[in-house]
C-alpha cells in the first residue's frame, strides 16, 4: 500500500525532472530529445508543466523545431495549453490560438475567424488585455456577424410575410423607410437572396453606423448564393472596411466578375495596377485586359482607369489620343472626374455629350441591376411553379365563364388580369387540386392588373424586377394555364419594351394562349418581371406582359 501510494509524487517528480531536461535539452540546442521529453511531461505533467511543455510543442511543430513541421499537430498541442486549468498558460494560449485563427496559422491553413472568438473571449476573462482589440477587429468581418448576432439573420417567428417584396419597392419609392426596411427583412430573413441585398444597400444608405456590421451580414449571405452584385460588394467590405488579405477580397470579386458585374470587372483591374503595397508587383497588362472587358460591360469607371494607362504609358504605348477619347466617354457617361483629368493633364475644358444624361441618370436610380447566376428552364419551374394557379370567374346562377391564370404575390394575395374576372362576381383558384374562393381586393383597370384576396396561406413570388432594368434580348419564360392546362412553361425573349397608353409592356416570344393572361413572366434568374395579359394574331409570337411595376 505505501508502495502503490507513492507512485503519484514519484511520477510529479519525474516529471519535473523531465521538463527540467527538456529545458536544458532545448537551451543546448538537441531539440529531438526536447521534444521526446516535452510530449512526456504533456502525458504525464502537473496542471502547469503539461500546458507550458505542451505550449513549447506547438512552437516546435509550427516552425519544424525538433520535429516535422505540421500544422495540425501544432493546432492540437495548442489546444491542450488552451484548456489547461493553469490560469496563465491558459490565458497565453487562448490568445494564440485566437489569433492563429484568425490569420489562418501564417498561412498554413484556412482562416476561420468565426473560431477565433470563443478563444479570444475566454482569454479576455482571463485577463489578456489584447483581446478586447481583436474581438474589436473581428467584429469587422460579416461572418462573425453572423455567427455572433445570429438572431438578427434568423427565420421570423411571424409565417406571414407583412407585404409582398414588390410592395417594399413602391415603399422605397414613396420614400417610405421604416415599412421598406421591415417588409425586406422579414423577405431577408425567410433566405430571399434580392431581399438580403436591397436590405443591405439600404442599411448602408439609410441606415445608422451600427447597421454597417448587419449590411455585410445580408451581403455575405446573398454572396454565398451567388449574387454577382452581393459578391462585389461583399470583396470590397472585405478589402475596404475589414482590411482583409486582398487575396482573400479577390476569391469574391473574381466570381462576380465571371458573372459579367461591370464593376467587379474594374475593381480587378484596379488592383492589378495598384495592388496594396508588399502584396504584389503591378501588372499593368493585366489591368489593361480588365478594363477593357470592364467597358463592354459598360463600366465608364473602367474608361477613366484605361485612360490613365494610356496617358502614362503603362502597359500599353503611351498614346494622348486614347486617352483623351476613354476620359471623354467616362465624362459622358456623368464623371466629373474624368473632365478634370482632361484639364488637368491635356488642358482641355469638355462639356459632356447631352446624349449620355439618361445613362448617368439611370446608373444612380435606386433599384440597380442585380446580377444573378442564371437558372436552367427546371430550376426556373421547380421555384416558381407552386406561385401559380389556374384562376375561374364565373355569375352566380349562370353556367360558364371565364379561365385565366393568377400569380401569389404574397401569403395571401394573388395577382391576375382584371380583364379575366371582369363582369362576374364568383371567383376561384385551383390549390392542390381543390379550387378555393376568393375575393376582390383592388385594382388598376388602366393597366388591367387586379389583386385577389384569400384567407389561405400562399406561396408567394418573392423576387421581382422592374421594367427600367430589362433589356431587349433577355431570356424569359412564362408560366400560366393555357387553355386551362395548369402550369405551363414557355420559353421566349424579350423582343421589345413598349409603353402603351402609359402603360409599361413587355413584348416577348414565349408562348401564351387563352387562359395564359394573369400569368407569370420570369427573367432567367427566376425573377418576376411581369403579368402576361395579351397577344396579337396567330403566329404564337406577338405577346405582351403588362411589367410587375404597374401592380397595384
Amino acid at each position: 500500500m505505501l508502495f502503490v501510494g507513492a507512485q503519484p509524487a514519484q511520477a510529479g517528480f519525474f516529471n519535473n525532472t523531465a521538463f527540467l531536461s527538456a529545458n536544458k535539452a532545448d537551451e543546448n540546442g538537441d531539440y529531438i530529445k526536447a521534444a521526446k521529453l516535452y510530449a512526456k511531461v504533456v502525458e504525464g505533467g502537473s496542471p502547469e508543466l503539461a500546458a507550458a511543455a505542451a505550449f513549447k510543442l506547438y512552437k516546435y511543430y509550427l516552425n519544424g523545431i525538433g520535429v516535422f513541421k505540421n500544422s495540425d499537430s501544432a493546432l492540437h498541442y495548442l489546444e491542450i495549453a488552451a484548456q489547461s486549468v493553469d490560469p496563465t498558460w491558459a490565458k497565453i494560449a487562448n490568445w494564440e490560438m485566437g489569433y492563429q485563427l484568425m490569420t489562418g496559422f501564417e498561412g498554413s491553413m484556412p482562416i476561420k475567424r468565426t473560431e477565433a472568438v470563443p478563444y479570444f473571449l475566454r482569454a479576455k476573462q482571463l485577463g489578456s488585455d489584447g483581446s478586447s482589440k481583436a474581438l474589436d477587429v473581428l467584429q469587422a468581418y460579416p461572418e462573425v456577424i453572423l455567427a455572433s448576432r445570429a438572431e438578427l439573420f434568423s427565420p421570423p417567428s411571424e409565417q406571414i410575410a407583412p407585404f409582398s417584396l414588390a410592395a417594399a419597392f413602391q415603399f422605397l419609392n414613396a420614400g417610405d423607410v421604416a415599412k421598406a426596411r421591415g417588409t425586406l427583412n422579414w423577405h431577408a430573413r425567410r433566405g430571399n437572396e434580392q431581399a438580403q441585398i436591397e436590405l443591405a444597400l439600404l442599411l448602408l444608405t439609410k441606415g445608422t453606423p451600427s447597421d454597417l456590421q448587419e449590411a455585410g451580414g445580408w451581403f455575405l449571405l446573398a454572396a454565398r448564393s451567388g449574387n454577382a452584385s452581393a459578391q462585389r460588394l461583399y470583396g470590397l467590405i472585405l478589402m475596404e472596411i475589414a482590411k482583409a488579405p486582398p487575396l482573400e477580397a479577390l476569391e469574391w470579386l473574381q466570381p462576380s466578375a465571371n458573372q459579367g458585374d461591370p464593376d467587379a470587372e474594374n475593381f480587378l483591374g484596379q488592383y492589378a495596377a495598384n495592388p496594396p503595397r508588399n502584396y504584389a508587383q503591378p501588372e499593368y497588362a493585366v489591368a489593361v485586359t480588365h478594363f477593357v472587358k470592364a467597358m463592354s460591360l459598360g463600366s465608364p469607371k473602367a474608361a477613366l482607369n484605361l485612360g490613365d494607362l494610356y496617358a502614362d504609358g503603362l502597359g500599353v504605348a503611351k498614346d494622348a489620343a486614347t486617352a483623351i477619347e476613354l476620359y471623354k466617354a467616362a465624362a459622358d457617361a456623368g464623371l466629373v472626374e474624368a473632365r478634370n483629368l482632361l484639364f488637368s493633364k491635356f488642358d482641355i475644358v469638355y462639356t459632356p455629350s447631352s446624349k449620355a444624361a439618361p445613362a448617368a441618370q439611370n446608373a444612380t436610380s435606386h433599384r440597380q441591376v442585380i446580377t444573378s447566376r442564371e437558372l436552367s428552364p427546371v430550376e426556373i419551374y421547380q421555384r416558381n411553379a407552386a406561385s401559380v394557379f389556374l384562376m375561374q370567374a364565373e355569375t352566380r346562377g349562370q353556367k360558364g365563364g371565364m379561365g385565366g391564370s393568377a400569380v401569389a404575390i404574397s401569403s395571401h394575395e394573388l395577382l391576375t388580369n382584371c380583364h379575366v374576372t371582369e363582369g362576374h362576381n364568383l371567383f376561384g383558384v385551383k390549390i392542390n387540386g381543390a379550387w378555393q374562393l376568393v375575393e376582390f381586393g383592388k385594382g388598376k383597370k388602366s393597366v388591367d392588373l387586379c389583386i385577389y384576396k384569400t384567407d389561405l396561406n400562399l406561396s408567394p413570388i418573392t423576387q421581382v424586377r422592374g421594367y427600367e432594368t430589362l433589356q431587349v434580348g433577355e431570356k424569359v419564360y412564362a408560366i400560366g394555364s393555357p387553355a386551362r392546362l395548369e402550369n405551363t412553361l414557355s420559353e421566349g425573349i424579350i423582343s421589345a419594351l413598349r409603353i402603351v397608353n402609359g402603360v409599361k409592356d413587355i413584348q416577348i416570344t414565349a408562348p401564351i394562349d387563352h387562359g395564359s393572361s394573369g400569368g407569370a413572366l420570369f427573367d432567367a434568374q427566376g425573377r418576376l418581371i411581369g403579368i402576361t395579359t395579351w397577344r396579337q394574331g396567330v403566329s404564337g409570337n406577338l405577346n405582351f406582359a403588362v411589367s410587375i411595376d404597374e401592380a397595384p
